[in-house]
């Protein structure tokens, strides 16, 4: 009964989803169509300027790839398959794939990781898509551009430690209490799954996830995860390092 009460709550989100999604992904396509018009008038005039609107394009299909990514792994039922994962090496792709976006938006990337990480269990799609929406989510709270850092690193009995650290314009309390809410959202058309998603991957890979932000001061997105072949023990509350 509980099984079948929670697949018709399920049923009811994606109802309320769907035109969100459709108008977010119409929104982008129809951005990616005039920066293909423009890349054809380029090429057929021989003018300079291409390289710019090839990075734009590049900038969109990652937009997207995030957008229905997240929609897909919202939808479909759990299959989450734990294993011992290289969760430097994931993020190492993740800030590889999304380099050039990084670039144009005036990102600067540091990679702060220790040499002795051990692997952790994890399912290594849905850990990929964890911190790759951590990292578009950093980059879309610098639109002039800052520092992301990436920290990974052993946490003791807590697991392994993995920090992301933007610059950015930070939140408000009240906002950093429902940042991690299904369609809660603070971005004009979001649908607001990322981070809930984000959270709900955590959860079931027993990690645990916290924020820490400040208002202009930028943000940290703190994530435990546990290291193979171990049970994490619950992390203590951690100081403010502010």
């Amino acid at each position: 009964m509980t099984d079948t009460i929670g697949q018709v709550g399920r049923d009811d989100s994606l109802k309320e989803l769907a035109p969100k999604l459709v108008h977010e992904a119409r929104n982008i396509l129809n951005a990616m169509r005039a920066q293909l018009a423009l890349l054809k008038k380029k090429v057929a005039s021989n003018a300079q300027g291409i390289e710019r609107h090839t990075a734009t394009l590049d900038r969109l299909i990652v937009d997207l790839d995030s957008l229905f990514h997240s929609f897909l792994t919202y939808a479909r039922p759990n299959r989450s398959t734990l294993q011992p994962v290289d969760v430097c090496q994931i993020a190492s792709e993740v800030l590889d794939f999304v380099s050039l976006d990084l670039q144009q938006s005036r990102v600067e990337v540091v990679q702060d990781i220790s040499p002795d990480v051990p692997p952790v269990r994890a399912d290594r799609d849905r850990l990929r898509s964890v911190l790759l929406n951590l990292v578009l989510n950093a980059k879309q709270a610098m639109p002039d551009g800052g520092r992301l850092t990436v920290r990974i690193r052993p946490a003791c009995d807590e697991g392994v430690l993995v920090e992301v650290q933007d610059t950015g314009q930070g939140m408000k309390k009240e906002i950093q209490e429902k940042i991690f809410e299904p369609f809660f959202s603070t971005k004009p058309g979001g649908t607001g799954l990322g981070l809930a998603i984000v959270r709900q991957a955590v959860d079931e890979m027993g990690g645990r996830i916290e924020v820490q932000s400040e208002e202009g001061r930028g943000t940290i997105f703190r994530l435990w995860l546990p290291v193979a072949g171990q049970v994490m023990t619950q992390a203590a509350e951690q100081p403010a390092n502010r």
